[in-house]
């Protein structure tokens, strides 16, 4: 090639915008949920906290499907009567197992009429697991108000069960958290409690003038406790709260997450609280004790308690241990725990490029996610302000937010990006849940957005990478996959809760360029370790493994 043909398709290179990451499809797949909030004039709290989904296998066909949770009315008076235009909770299944889809038709269905699914109470947050040990995934709905646990029959068929599983409780709920309590193979239950409330005299806050009254701070409010229940079996479950070791410590809780950070082979809980001392429960066999003063993870690093929303967990910076995250208020940063070992954590935030980005809006969903497939986790935050007339207040605050999409561009380090990589950058949007999975079956993750009183939001991944994706181990385990090149990276294989909702089961370990992966060394639940050695796939390809009568992992595809 000539010199002034090289300088040309370098220029033209140079002026080329980088290909997007994530492309939008939510009306393509059929994703038409809209988030309802039953808005009043009286601005209870609850109507500006949720919207949540679940990205799970409802059907067991190896397909991820969609739980999107409603909330509106409020359960108060003659507000509680759901009128036939506002649906329940909605279930989406995926039509991605079947015949191969003609063309035009969406990726996935609502099946919610009939389904058993659709939940009608208020809906804040939810989870999913297998709660019978049946193989089918159970759902468990966290309302303000009775809670549903919904048994499933297959065929995307559910049954109420919630009345004979002893689980209750009127108050608010917030998030929800399945996880092996105590090692013993069954799911239980963390419910976050939040704040109490009396719907029927509600404060008021703001000036008291039209269209100025506003939602009150949580600071307005009583804390509610969070609720352990143990799994007895054939889905009924024991109030264990104070068996554990929690009672009597109420703490505005919006979320927790599970991991066994600690690495004695059973799940810690870590707690996201509102504007009041996140905890750190290190689980000691079936009870847990507060480390959170010694971890460092109660506060950020100047020692200041935060708002906090959203949590994940992570080897951010690969040095094969679990971090945190956790979104916050504005003004305050989200704040990023790095696991120093021995567990003590460190407040990497500033080191990690996410302070300045993260200090203007309100963040709720966090996801650490391998977008690009290069071996690395990127970051997302879904953003938005609780106070709808915020702008009324203060000029340089809005209610609809930039959401944050961050590449990891160096070990441990993010950057912003922008519209060409990310169109949804420089679009508000009132976020709340974000969760990610690979929901077109390509090996990629895709990414769902959920707001509150506004539609959900579907964005396919676009990248080139491949990923070998890895089915059947128990939640809660830790998978390093050894690659031929003697990289290694820490994956979880857990339902990442992300804000009120859930994450894909399913582990993606990215395939870039020539690299392949030569075994995968399992930290099981107990303390145990396993190797998976096995024929490295050429190209994106999926592993499902399941446990033989010795309890051993087995590679069955």
């Amino acid at each position: 090639m000539s010199a002034p043909a090289v300088l040309l398709a370098l220029l033209q290179s140079a002026a080329a915008p980088p290909a997007p990451w994530l492309r939008e499809t939510t009306a393509e797949w059929g994703l038409s949920f809209r988030h309802d909030n039953g808005a009043t004039s009286d601005k209870h709290l609850p109507e500006t906290m949720g919207g949540a989904a679940l990205i799970f296998d409802a059907e067991g066909d190896g397909d991820q499907d969609v739980y999107c949770v409603q909330s509106g009315p409020l359960p108060i008076g003659a507000l509680a009567v759901r009128t036939s235009d506002l649906p329940g909770n909605q279930l989406f299944v995926s039509g991605r197992a079947g015949p191969t889809r003609p063309s035009g038709v969406p990726l996935f269905r609502n099946v919610s009429a009939g389904s058993g699914a659709d939940d009608r109470g208020y809906g804040q947050g939810a989870a999913a697991g297998d709660l019978d040990g049946d193989g089918l995934p159970e759902i468990f709905v966290a309302n303000l108000g009775p809670d549903a646990l919904l048994k499933n029959l297959g065929s995307a068929k559910f049954e109420d069960r919630t009345a004979a599983s002893g689980i209750s409780g009127a108050h608010w709920k917030s998030a929800a958290l399945l996880f092996d309590l105590e090692n013993d193979g069954d799911l239980d239950l963390w419910v976050c409690g939040y704040l109490k409330l009396d719907l029927a005299n509600p404060p008021f806050c703001g000036r008291r003038e039209p269209g100025m009254r506003m939602y009150c701070h949580p600071d307005q409010y009583p804390p509610e406790q969070d609720r352990v229940w143990r799994n007895d079996g054939e889905l009924r479950f024991t109030d264990a709260t104070a068996a554990v070791g929690i009672d009597g410590q109420p703490g505005k809780a919006l979320g927790a997450i599970a991991g066994d950070w600690d690495g004695d082979g059973d799940l810690d809980v870590y707690v996201a609280h509102d504007s009041v001392e996140n905890k750190y429960w290190v689980n000691q066999g079936g009870r847990f004790e507060d480390r959170t003063a010694r971890s460092g993870t109660g506060v950020d690093g100047s020692g200041s308690t935060e708002a906090s929303m959203g949590t994940a967990s992570g080897d951010y910076d690969g040095d094969l241990d679990l971090d945190l995250i956790v979104t916050n208020f504005d003004e305050e940063s989200d704040t990023l725990y790095r696991n120093d070992g021995n567990g003590l954590y460190a407040d990497a935030t500033l080191r990690a490029g996410i302070e300045g980005p993260s200090r203007a809006p309100v963040g709720f969903g966090v996801l650490w996610e391998d977008f690009d497939l290069d071996l690395d986790l990127d970051l997302f935050v879904a953003n938005g302000h609780i106070i709808d007339n915020i702008e009324k207040y203060q000029d340089a605050k809005t209610y609809r937010q930039r959401p944050n999409l961050f590449e990891q561009h160096a070990r441990g380090r993010y950057r912003l990006l922008g519209p060409d990589a990310f169109p949804l950058a420089h679009e508000p949007l009132a976020g709340r849940g974000a969760y990610s999975g690979d929901l077109d079956g390509d090996g990629r993750p895709d990414l769902l957005i959920l707001q509150c009183n506004d539609r959900l939001r579907a964005l396919r991944n676009e990248s080139t990478g491949a990923a070998l994706v890895v089915t059947g181990l128990a939640r809660g385990t830790q998978v390093v996959a050894t690659y031929a090149s003697g990289k290694q990276v820490l994956r979880e294989a857990t339902a990442q809760p992300s804000y009120y909702g859930q994450c894909a089961e399913e582990l993606l370990l990215a395939l870039p360029g020539e690299e392949r992966i030569k075994s995968l060394e399992l930290r099981l639940l107990g303390g145990a370790r396993q190797t998976l050695e096995f024929e490295p796939p050429q190209g994106a390809a999926r592993l499902r493994v399941v446990r033989d009568a010795a309890g051993t992992y087995v590679i069955v595809r």
